[in-house]
């Protein structure tokens, strides 16, 4: 008896699932992200007539604490009229076909499209919100984007290691980022 009580609660723990758990989620720009241990770097144009004049941003390839692949970001934004870039960093994760990278404690996100004609770039859109800093325990001065300043998905193409570690170098938030979580050595198997 104790056996059947066993087996159908294992088939009802099974049916609660959803579908592919425990299998890391894909869509169309996985083969896009860098794989698994890798850093890709992209960059956009410089455009002077719009809120957010360039991006810069850096992907990595990790194995999360589930054993499946996560993609940590490290972005950084120059804004029309102001002298340093604002930075974040975080994860992006599939959310149907596009990548959305969330900013921790309730900071937004961004979403990473697929850029047409392509296959290795991304469109950049900001739909709702996105605070870039000053969250948590971030003591710089506050700075929200919001989906207007994004007037159109910003296109981002893949640009060397060189120009996301120089556009990094001034932003010391951003290159502790990069030393601590893509650039870590990972965990030896026990």
């Amino acid at each position: 008896m104790t056996r059947r009580v066993r087996w159908i609660a294992a088939l009802c723990l099974a049916a609660s699932l959803p579908s592919g758990a425990g299998q890391a989620e894909e869509n169309g720009l996985t083969p896009r992200m860098p794989a698994l241990g890798q850093t890709s770097c992209f960059t956009s144009d410089v455009r002077t007539d719009r809120p957010v004049a360039s991006v810069v941003l850096r992907l990595h390839t990790l194995t999360s604490w589930q054993d499946q692949p996560e993609h940590a970001y490290s972005v950084l934004m120059r804004l029309k009229g102001r002298q340093q870039a604002i930075w974040m960093g975080g994860n992006c994760r599939p959310d149907g076909e596009d990548m959305r990278c969330g900013i921790d404690c309730d900071g937004g996100e961004f979403h990473l499209a697929g850029e047409p004609g392509n296959a290795r770039g991304f469109r950049l859109a900001v739909r709702d919100h996105a605070r870039m800093q000053g969250g948590c325990d971030d003591e710089r001065q506050r700075v929200i984007l919001k989906g207007k300043d994004f007037p159109a998905p910003l296109t981002l193409r893949p640009a060397a290691a060189t120009v996301c570690t120089a556009a990094e170098r001034p932003v010391k938030e951003a290159r502790n980022y990069v030393k601590a979580v893509m650039t870590a050595k990972p965990a030896k198997a026990r």
